[in-house]
């Protein structure tokens, strides 16, 4: 119910049917009351589910990939909410993280997996690419790849020293994984600070 604070001149307070009383700065207004709709339509659905499935995501490479790469990508903005911007409308709201997921965005020519293999007995990943140069590349240029396991929501990264020459990279991701259940995500880096430059991020999953 509505409260009158000072008689018929003084504030008002809460609701009286479907007007609300309240005060700003001292000046009384009263303003219909609006009940927010959530109707939980199939769309909003969907929706949450894809924010829901790439902050998992993120949650798994914040340190060692998010707060790396993505900071500065738009002005004001934090590394963590820029990877969430260009994720979230790519995220499936059914399969989650797929290959049209973006680990790294940038204009440093891109490094593309010529398919990548997963051997579950060793646990071993090996993902080559091409180490040929049709634009703004170097084969100096350092390759980071991020095998992401969507059922057990884990990401392994290597950043070890692997180059665009070298045209291949390997690492140990653990053993008994499912091939199918994994998204392997390449891209390529030169620099540091302000001079930091990466490709836009290329993914395949592994055989």
């Amino acid at each position: 119910m509505a409260i009158m604070l000072g008689g018929i001149t003084g504030k008002v307070r809460k609701k009286l049917g479907s007007v609300v009383f309240a005060s700003i700065y001292g000046i009384n207004y009263a303003r219909s009351l609006v009940t927010p709709a959530n109707p939980n339509t199939p769309a909003q659905q969907a929706q949450r589910s894809k924010v829901r499935l790439a902050i998992e995501f993120a949650k798994t490479i914040t340190t060692s990939v998010i707060q790396k790469f993505w900071l500065n990508k738009y002005p004001g903005m934090s590394a963590f909410n820029a990877f969430m911007k260009q994720n979230i409308s790519l995220t499936d709201s059914t399969d989650g993280i797929t290959v049209a997921n973006k680990v790294s965005s940038g204009s440093l020519e891109a490094v593309v997996p010529d398919g990548s293999n997963y051997v579950s007995v060793t646990g071993v990943l090996t993902v080559p690419f091409s180490g040929a140069i049709l634009g703004n590349g170097l084969e100096t240029d350092t390759i980071v790849c991020v095998a992401y396991d969507k059922v057990n929501k884990v990401s392994f990264v290597n950043d070890s020293g692997v180059v665009r020459g070298d045209e291949s990279v390997d690492f140990n991701i653990g053993i008994g994984r499912t091939s199918e259940n994994i998204i392997v995500f390449l891209f390529a880096y030169r620099g540091t600070g302000t001079s930091l430059i990466t490709s836009t991020s290329n993914a395949a999953v592994p055989d």
